[in-house]
């Protein structure tokens, strides 16, 4: 009796040291080569409010959300207004309730596609709080990922920065510090026809100068994932030669507008 209960005991003990061990090594396993890399910690922010705001504006052929973060700057919070008016959007800096950056973008902000929160973290390692929007473009299918990327990079003096680009995610990619170094590498995903296959293709940079900077070849890249019908993240055995090719100066539809 005594041996049949050490057995039931072991062979529970087997169960859940093995469920472990095969939901650890899928865990491993199931992740691109840079999520191994040291992942960025943002604040996220995901209280969106309708309307102009105190002390702003207002416009009925206009519509409007905001959220104000406090603190961001040394005692003052932060205000990001984000307005569209027919074809034209703008988004409004405010630093307590002073405005104090207004930034165009192409981008149409409404209710629907405002379901991401805003993210505060200091990105490239200067000190400084840096913002990042992911707005997406509401597609179908493929498309659905099809996502508008827009950073915020406060520079000295209080001012930003916007770097804005297209790219493929179904949910926020978050940056990885892939050298240890405290700038965060950017990630960019596309789709890209090589051969007779499709690839999601990742492009690595940094925020220096003002500008995204392609760091491909700091850390072997870019990679080709192929794109299947399942989950794949095993880089394609394909030429560096080859890849070299297909490596992105700045991102699809990249667009900078230093801080002045």
């Amino acid at each position: 009796m005594a041996l049949s209960r050490f057995l039931v005991k072991a062979q529970r003990r087997c169960h859940i040291y093995c469920s472990l061990l095969l939901l650890l090594s899928h865990s491993n396993y199931a992740q691109y080569p840079f999520e191994k890399s040291s992942v960025i910690k943002y604040a996220e922010y995901k209280n969106w409010t309708m309307g102009p705001g105190p002390a702003m504006f207002s416009s009925d052929d206009c519509l409007s959300d905001y959220q104000t973060i406090s603190p961001f700057f040394p005692g003052e919070s932060i205000t990001i207004r984000l307005v569209s008016c027919d074809s034209t959007s703008t988004i409004y800096i405010y630093k307590g309730k002073h405005q104090i950056q207004t930034i165009e973008e192409r981008m149409s902000f409404f209710e629907g596609n405002l379901g991401e929160p805003i993210r505060i973290a200091d990105i490239n390692g200067d000190g400084l709080k840096d913002i990042k929007l992911v707005i997406p473009y509401m597609g179908n299918g493929l498309a659905a990922e099809n996502m508008r990327i827009i950073y915020l990079f406060q520079r000295p003096g209080m001012k930003f920065t916007k770097i804005v680009y297209m790219d493929k995610m179904p949910e926020n990619r978050p940056e990885r510090d892939m050298n240890k170094d405290g700038n965060y590498e950017i990630i960019t995903k596309t789709l890209q026809e090589h051969g007779a296959h499709n690839y999601w293709l990742f492009n690595i940079y940094n925020f220096k100068d003002n500008k995204l900077v392609n760091v491909n070849e700091k850390f072997g890249y870019p990679i080709m994932v192929q794109y299947l019908n399942r989950d794949n993240y095993t880089p394609a055995n394909i030429d560096k030669s080859i890849l070299k090719k297909y490596s992105m100066k700045v991102p699809e539809d990249y667009e900078v507008k230093p801080a002045k």
